[in-house]
């Protein structure tokens, strides 16, 4: 078990749901991305691709990127693709 505080991000590659946090990964195979967010059940998460999630109160900062995309640098150093349909939900939870 992990706290929901405790996590940084989450992606799907293939059917592997990865769960980051500050000093480890975790890889679980059968949930997906629909059903962790489920679990979460909180405002500090968003989905930010059709594979992708991430605590918002862990980006270090956001950068724009190709076709109107932006990368999410965690706090962890990783960084995280976030497509453009949700570029409006991101900026809309952070207030900018």
């Amino acid at each position: 078990m992990v706290q929901k505080s405790a996590i940084i991000c989450a992606e799907v590659q293939g059917r592997t749901l990865t769960i980051y946090t500050n000093d480890k990964q975790i890889a679980t195979t059968n949930k997906s991305l629909s059903a962790l967010m489920e679990e979460m059940k909180s405002k500090t998460f968003l989905k930010v691709s059709k594979s992708g999630m991430l605590n918002i109160q862990m980006i270090d900062r956001v950068e724009p990127s190709f076709s109107g995309n932006l990368i999410a640098r965690m706090k962890n150093d990783k960084k995280i693709s976030i497509s453009r349909r949700y570029v409006g939900a991101l900026k809309e939870r952070l207030g900018i």
